[in-house]
């Protein structure tokens, strides 16, 4: 492998590296993966669903 073939695969597995770390990061923490609120979202339930807990709650 020469080095133009090295820097070009570093070029290109760096940043995707980078944003799939992020996104599981963002995953873990709880955030949303659109950047956006959920208040007006149609798909919010989808994303969050509602936790056993919170389910239990609502049944008492």
């Amino acid at each position: 492998m020469n080095l133009s073939t090295f820097i070009i695969a570093a070029i290109v597995f760096i940043p995707m590296a980078l944003i799939i770390y992020n996104q599981i990061k963002k995953a873990r923490s709880g955030q949303t993966g659109c950047g956006c609120g959920c208040s007006g979202c149609a798909h919010a339930s989808q994303c969050h669903p509602a936790q056993k807990t919170e389910l239990k709650k609502d049944r008492n």
